[in-house]
């Protein structure tokens, strides 16, 4: 019911006037006085988001502003906008003469006389990328859809570029400067059409629907050849089926119209392109008759007439007339050419008899001949591909045979150029050659995938059309005759017609219907043809960068090589993300499925690890192809790539290491130097990548800072890792559980986990251990006051405090027991749990702290207590004090040590206790019927009496080195206890035990080169402790808070 109406004059003056809409009959009229503000330079350009909220001011100075614009009701009622304060304000070089904001108000786009585009995020209100063009930048202008940006400029251009990857794929040329572009507002066929004035009188009409598949099936008899052929003005389309020829109506969605049955099945038509003549279609049938046929259009409806026929010869294969529509030629299969006089359709000469069956039939346009002029070459005027391998060009007055073409197979078709003297020739080698015949040359020569079957040129000569016998229909390009789209069929492509309008092009093929396609000036991406073995050259410059920067219905280029899945796209689509990293902003806009989607759903980790590493790794950070700027961190790509991050680590874990080593610090663009302070935070975690040190008071413009002024004064930029969400607890687990302690290397994990520990999680931790040592200082009195091999008398006072430390034990104990099971049950369950050796030692310590306390206080407190259970209690509780001293510096390191020691000899031990057995049973036999023997005079008991005493004995003579010479002469077997003992010592004592210090020393040194690694997994494990066990709406904070790590150089 309320309109804002702003005016900006070149006198600086910005007029507002609130007008307001009468209900009952839609009259305007003013609702407030108008109100002018002044600026410092003429207002170019304004513009007004949707919700009318901010309003964008361009001056000639080149200063952009936005104000906010504020709505509130007078005394009348009446709603009353004016503006307000400012949220944007930016400097450019030269006029801003274009301003605009998106239909979603998510950007605003500004360009002027400094040839660049700038594009703001409204969200933050920063300038997030820069697109550069080569003229003075006039307009500006998004379609309905936010698809495209068009940009008219002064160079006498539009320059489309894709919203997706803000890369231009199109440039129109005009014939002036472009002053204003206009977009169809609707949802229609019509939406991609766009008026444009690029003169003070003149006005053009775009159309950028891009190429696609109409859907229209015009029914056939899956007859094995298939002929097609439209009217002068593009408006029908006659077809073959079976017997018959149908005429379809082009403006009425090809709906049949009439029909003639020939008596014989159709093998030929083609209508005449001559003005007073293109009524006529001519039909030829493999039963040997001609059909001349008249296509009469009545109110009533549509006829076919028949003008003539005849009986020329049997097996009927082509037939064609001259540009003038005075002559009609026809043959095949009996190597003879008929000539008509269309006038009296009495032959022009005698059948002419030719060295092979006759595949093909063209006659010259009329615009050649105009353009080139009266060569006696020119005068070809016709052209026919015979199966004796040639393509022979015949003189128009004599009918001689002027030029020929000689091929390695049969010449299938032949079609000449609509205005320049170059004919197209396909042959069963499946090449096709295009020949100069003005200079009597080969021009140009490809290679296709089949036998070619037929060939037709676009109306404006830009396009050539190939179908093959490998079922595909190729569209190339006529300046380097490289296919721009490539289009599949059910069988043998047979017949293929652009239509003169250029608007279709009408494609038949073996055993299935007539397919219509819709040209366009875009191509479709998903009908770009997929050369994987010749990398970039397949297509011709302007349409790479349409198919890499474009999104469409459909997968992009980069998603298509992925689904192709050879091990030569793969390489391809390194090589196009490494050239043109922003062919990864590309997504189907059917699906809104982008590349990261598309590696994700085919799980195949080099697409995973490639897409990723150009994400991480700064590529896109750097300047685009033209000159702009650019950032990723106002897209959806970190979030893209932190998903695929995760999912990488569940099914390719060993490639983690890799991607995470490649990520670099990407510096904040939206921010300005700043002077450094000593006590400033180098290190942060935010929930923004905008600058979270940012100082207002202390922050200076780029442009005012004077380096050599300040002397040693620093200032800084912050840097931030292009991945969000690093510091989740689900992330952290999921690296813990999946990957190698190698993965914490790199700077950028270690950034993580010092942010995560030093600012957030080291005070809990600190807290935890506090209350362990009171634990275990608690542990050690109750022990020693109730063990029944330390116990004392006990008098009133200590048993009351024995059962108070008794509560105390089970209360602490208690609350570790909760702290384990809340993080058992977040941390993914008991088998995530107990991957953890250090969760396994809590949970014993716990189960053993019960059953100790329940057990001594139900066997009567103290002296009572069991001592094997008090000694494997105490034992791990000291394991789970070691646990605790990994998160100090000074000891993480070393508790790796121990860890890597103990499993890296893992297998010596079991080797060193098979030895130990079998030594332990032969001296227990050599030894054993010695009475009072012993190693140690001291001892009391036969070290062999048994075969455990003999086990220990064992241990301190093979290991220790503990013996008594007089037991070897004691033994009735001297010589063999002798060799048993050498044996003993020399491989257990020597050999066995200086292994063990190599493997040990090994291990040490292998800790050693992963001391980083080792120490950051450890305290990434204490992190991820500490997350679980935190109330969820506390770790929710912590995590919010780190979602975006921030490095301040």
């Amino acid at each position: 019911s309320t309109l804002l109406w702003t005016v900006g004059d070149t006198s600086g003056t910005l007029t507002m006037l609130t007008l307001a809409i009468n209900v009952t009959d839609k009259s305007i009229v003013p609702a407030s006085k108008s109100m002018q503000h002044n600026f410092d330079s003429a207002i170019l350009a304004l513009a007004m988001n949707k919700s009318a909220t901010n309003l964008a001011i361009a001056t000639k100075g080149g200063k952009v502003i936005v104000r906010c614009i504020q709505h509130h009701d007078d005394k009348n009622g009446s709603t009353v906008m004016r503006l307000a304060n400012d949220v944007f304000s930016a400097q450019h070089l030269g006029p801003v003469r274009s301003a605009l904001f998106s239909k979603d108000e998510k950007q605003l786009v500004f360009g002027g006389y400094n040839k660049k585009i700038a594009i703001v995020d409204t969200r933050l209100w920063v300038i997030t990328r820069e697109l550069k063009v080569e003229g003075t930048i006039n307009v500006l202008s998004f379609d309905s859809q936010k698809r495209y940006l068009a940009v008219g400029a002064r160079d006498k251009s539009i320059v489309l570029f894709d919203t997706s990857s803000w890369c231009p794929i199109k440039t129109i040329h005009t014939p002036g400067w472009v002053t204003s572009i206009s977009w169809r507002s609707s949802s229609d066929d019509y939406q991609d059409i766009v008026a444009v004035r690029s003169e003070s009188r003149s006005v053009s009409i775009l159309d950028f629907t891009p190429i696609r598949m109409t859907g229209i099936n015009m029914t056939s008899n899956n007859d094995p050849e298939s002929s097609t052929s439209w009217t002068r003005l593009g408006h029908y389309i006659a077809r073959s089926k079976g017997n018959n020829v149908v005429i379809a109506n082009a403006r009425e969605g090809f709906s049949d119209q009439a029909s003639f049955d020939t008596g014989g099945y159709v093998r030929c038509l083609s209508f005449c392109t001559a003005e007073d003549k293109a009524d006529l279609l001519a039909v030829v049938n493999t039963a040997g008759y001609l059909f001349v046929l008249r296509l009469v259009v009545t109110y009533s409806g549509v006829t076919l007439q028949v003008d003539h026929s005849s009986f020329i010869e049997e097996h009927l294969w082509v037939v064609g007339w001259s540009a003038d529509g005075k002559l009609l030629g026809t043959g095949g299969r009996n190597k003879i050419l008929h000539l008509f006089n269309t006038s009296s359709f009495k032959t022009v000469l005698d059948p002419m008899p030719l060295g092979g069956r006759l595949w093909g039939i063209d006659f010259i346009p009329q615009a050649v001949i105009g353009n080139v002029g009266k060569k006696s070459c020119v005068t070809s005027c016709m052209v026919l591909g015979t199966g004796d391998y040639l393509a022979t060009l015949y003189d128009g007055t004599s009918y001689l045979a002027s030029l020929q073409v000689k091929r390695t197979r049969t010449v299938r078709c032949v079609k000449y150029h609509p205005w320049l003297p170059l004919l197209a020739i396909g042959d069963g080698s499946n090449h096709v050659v295009i020949v100069d015949f003005s200079e009597e040359e080969i021009m140009d020569e490809f290679h296709v995938g089949g036998r070619v079957n037929c060939l037709d040129f676009s109306n404006d000569g830009n396009f050539l059309v190939v179908g093959t016998d490998d079922c595909r229909f190729t569209i190339h390009e006529t300046l380097t005759f490289k296919a721009v789209q490539e289009i599949s069929s059910t069988g043998f492509a047979t017949s293929a017609s652009f239509s003169p309008t250029g608007e279709f092009l009408a494609l038949g093929c073996v055993g299935d219907d007539y397919n219509v396609v819709r040209l366009g000036p875009l191509l479709a991406t998903d009908l770009v043809p997929l050369r994987p073995t010749s990398e970039l050259s397949c297509l011709p410059p302007w349409a790479l960068n349409e198919a890499l920067f474009r999104s469409g219905n459909g997968p992009s280029l980069v998603q298509r090589y992925m689904l192709d899945g050879s091990p030569e796209s793969v390489l391809l689509v390194a090589t196009l993300l490494k050239r043109s990293p922003d062919a990864l902003y590309t997504f189907d806009r059917t699906t809104g499925k982008g590349c990261f989607d598309t590696a994700l759903s085919l799980q195949k980790p080099n697409l995973l690890k490639l897409t990723l590493t150009i994400l991480i790794d700064g590529t896109l950070e750097a300047e685009t192809n033209n000159g702009g700027k650019r950032s990723i961190l106002t897209t959806d790509l970190p979030e893209r790539g932190s998903e695929a991050l995760y999912n990488m680590i569940f099914n390719q874990p060993q490639l983690i290491n890799d991607i995470l080593a490649e990520m670099t610090f990407i510096k904040v663009p939206f921010t300005v130097p700043h002077e450094y302070h000593r006590k400033e935070t180098h290190e942060m975690g935010s929930d923004s990548y905008v600058d979270p040190w940012l100082d207002t008071s202390s922050t200076k413009q780029v442009g005012k800072v004077d380096f050599k002024k300040q002397g040693r004064t620093l200032y800084r930029i912050p840097a931030v890792l292009p991945l969000p969400g690093l510091g989740t607890m689900k992330f952290l687990g999921a690296l813990i559980d999946n990957t190698p302690p190698t993965v914490f290397e790199n700077d950028a994990m270690g950034l993580v986990l010092r942010v995560m520990w030093y600012y957030h999680l080291r005070k809990w931790f600190l807290l935890d251990v506090c209350v362990y040592l009171v634990f275990y200082a608690l542990w050690i009195v109750y022990v020693d006051w109730t063990a029944s091999t330390t116990a004392r008398a006990v008098s009133d006072g200590m048993e009351t405090s024995e059962g108070a430390i008794a509560v105390s034990l089970l209360i602490l104990n208690s609350l570790f027991a909760l702290k384990e099971a809340v993080q058992s049950a977040r941390s993914g369950g008991r088998a995530s749990y107990f991957r953890s050796p250090w969760n396994v030692i809590d949970f014993v310590c716990i189960v053993l702290v019960y059953s100790y306390i329940l057990v001594t206080v139900t066997r009567g407190g103290a002296g009572n207590g069991l001592v094997p259970l008090v000694v494997f209690a105490t034992l791990f509780l000291t394991l789970k004090l070691l646990a605790y001293l990994r998160g100090f510096g000074d000891t993480g390191w070393l508790i790796s040590v121990l860890r890597n020691n103990l499993w890296d000899v893992r297998g010596f031990l079991v080797i060193l206790a098979c030895c130990l057995l079998g030594f332990a049973l032969a001296f227990r036999v050599l030894f054993g019927d010695i009475e009072g023997l012993c190693i140690d005079e001291a001892c009391t008991v036969d070290p062999f009496g048994t075969y455990t005493r003999s086990l220990m004995s064992t241990f301190e003579l093979a290991v220790l080195g503990v013996y008594d010479p007089a037991i070897l002469s004691d033994s009735r077997f001297r010589v063999l206890s002798a060799i048993v003992f050498v044996l003993a010592v020399m491989s257990v004592l020597v050999v066995a035990l200086n292994a063990l210090i190599a493997v040990l020393s090994d291990s040490y040194t292998r800790v050693q080169e992963r001391a980083v690694a080792n120490r950051r997994r450890e305290r990434a494990e204490l992190i991820f402790q500490y997350l679980c066990i935190l109330p969820s709406s506390r770790r929710k904070i912590v995590e919010d808070k780190n979602t975006i790590f921030s490095f301040s150089p």
